[in-house]
């Protein structure tokens, strides 16, 4: 057996890099506490004020299929994240069925 890579965290505690992560919980927040990771990476600034983040990531890929690009554009300014948006740090790729 090919020994495993070790283990490291994008953010301490909270998320691990190059791992797929699912947020689930009815009713929501889902979306703030995703994009919230985001501006934590992009900024390298720690989630929530907690939970630091090691290295400050130059991009983020963020797919969300259930969502047209108005609500999308609306969560981002929720969470003051439109300047990271418009300099094109977070890449946003929206699904219409």
């Amino acid at each position: 057996m090919t020994e495993a890579p070790t283990i490291t965290l994008a953010i301490n505690g909270f998320f691990l890099q190059g791992g797929v992560t699912m947020i689930g919980a009815l009713p929501g927040h889902k979306t703030l506490v995703a994009l919230s990771m985001a501006k934590a990476l992009l900024e390298g600034k720690p989630l929530f004020g907690h939970f630091h983040t090691p290295r400050k990531s130059d991009r983020i890929l963020y797919l969300i299929p259930e969502s047209s690009l108005s609500p999308f554009a609306a969560r981002l300014k929720d969470i003051q994240t439109c300047g990271l948006y418009r300099r094109q740090t977070v890449l946003s790729h929206v699904l219409v069925a």
